[in-house]
């Protein structure tokens, strides 16, 4: 609610702790934010079909239309412009979340575990 406030950019990846492409892509999605610098993006781990699933992230996944775990989201001014099942690299992250930020340069940014 915060990060909406704030009118940031948000990632939900959407991650599954038995799910091997979420245990990959959980390092590539870390090495993104430690490379990129932008303060107006955050990222936020929900978790999905797994043990200890809270009511909130069930509601993300519904509101969301999430089918299966390494979905990511990336939200800005609240609103949906990616959605994407594929699997990323480092690089494809910093690509997508610098182009919804409308900014190629480096401004300071965060990444959260859970919602």
């Amino acid at each position: 609610e915060k990060a909406l406030q704030e009118k940031k950019v948000i990632l939900l990846y959407f991650y599954a702790a038995w799910c091997p492409i979420c245990t990959q892509e959980q390092k590539e999605v870390v090495s993104a934010f430690n490379k990129l610098s932008l303060p107006n993006v955050v990222g936020f781990r929900v978790n999905y079909k797994d043990n200890g699933v809270e009511a909130v992230e069930e509601e993300l996944a519904k509101k969301f239309g999430i089918t299966y775990q390494h979905t990511k989201v990336i939200l800005q001014e609240g609103k949906k412009v990616v959605k994407s099942g594929e699997e990323w690299d480092a690089q494809r992250y910093e690509k997508e979340l610098m182009m919804v930020a409308g900014t190629s340069e480096n401004m300071g940014s965060s990444i959260g575990g859970g919602t």
